[in-house]
Formats: structure tokens, sequence, C-alpha cells
């Protein structure tokens, strides 16, 4: 069975194995939130009409100045797009043509996203307990002009120690690379 390489189809996939499907699930495969929004945070009719009349802000201006205060950040340094996928997009094309680092088995829109825009993949292999070989990837910082990191991993599930995500960094930092670490699954990771 072919299944489509951004998010599976929970149920088809239940039926080409001839399995019942289970009465609740939480599909991984899509970074969609599978929780509902509290009713104390839902919006009246007559908010919904009042947002359907008007178009979103250009640049989310309010949700980047909540973010960049909750974050102690500058606005600057927020950024907020349609989805992961457009995120991953757009960084890619800033990367373009460049040399980008992606520990794998991951999340294969990176790799997809990377190639569109020319980029050279350098891929780092995980060992047999999802951990990322550390000392080979700091060998070839100097090589590379951004490294993707998916954490915890996808389709994994494993996710990396606070020092070894320092000391990777660290190195990247002191190399000038950028870090994109994308952090989908996080609340979803249950440390130990």
């Amino acid at each position: 069975m072919q299944l489509p390489a951004h998010g599976a189809n929970p149920r088809r996939l239940y039926e080409a194995m001839h399995m019942d499907m289970p009465s609740s699930y939480i599909d991984f495969s899509v970074n969609v939130n599978p929780f509902p929004l509290p009713d104390e945070y839902m919006p009246t009719e007559q908010q919904w009409v009042r947002w359907m009349s008007v178009y979103p802000e250009e640049r989310s201006e309010t949700l980047r100045a909540i973010i960049a205060e909750r974050e102690h950040v500058t606005r600057s340094n927020v950024f907020v797009g349609n989805g992961a996928a457009e995120c991953i997009y757009l960084l890619a094309q800033q990367f373009a043509k460049k040399h980008i680092g992606i520990i794998e088995p991951t999340f294969s829109e990176y790799e997809r996203a990377c190639e569109t825009y020319g980029c050279t993949i350098h891929s780092f292999l995980l060992d047999e307990h999802g951990q990322p070989p550390i000392d080979q990837i700091i060998e070839c910082l100097s090589s590379l002009h951004a490294l993707f990191v998916c954490h915890p991993n996808n389709p994994t599930g494993t996710a990396w120690s606070e020092e070894t995500m320092h000391t990777l960094l660290n190195a990247a930092h002191d190399e000038g690379v950028y870090v994109v670490v994308d952090e989908a699954f996080y609340d979803f990771w249950i440390d130990g």
C-alpha cells in the first residue's frame, strides 16, 4: 500500500491491514493538535461573525507580540506561518543552494523542501537508540550552513538529552551554523 509522504490516513491504513479501527487514537502522522479547544476558550457566534468579516493581520503583529512577551524575546525574533510545512519551505528558501545537515530518519519535508531550493543534503544517521552521531555532526559543522533537528524526532519518537542538545547548539553557534529545531511534538514527549 502506498501512503502519502506527508501524513498518513489512519482509516485507510487499518482497512489495508484488515484491522478494526480503534474507537480512539491520536494520529501523529501529521502535526495537528488532536485535542479540542476547551469550551471556555471557544469564541461565541458573534465573535466568529466579527472575525469572518476581517482579514487577518498581514504580518501577525498581535500574535507575534504575545509570543515575544511570553518567550522573553523581541518581536523581530518571532515568525508566524501557516503551519509547519510553510515554515520549513520558507526556511529552505533562505538556505537555497547551501549545504544543509539533516539527521535521519526524520520528517521527510525537510529534505523535500531543501531539495526544492537546490540545497546539498548531508545526512547523519541516528543510532539504534535514536540518538544522533554528535561527534560526527560537530566534525562536519564547518561545511554546513544549517542543520535540521526534529525534537522529539518524527517518526522515531526519540528525544535527546539536554546536554546533547546544548553541546550541539554551542558547537553550531561557534561555527556560525543555523540550527532549525522542530518541536512540533514536544508537548507530547514524556521525559524518561
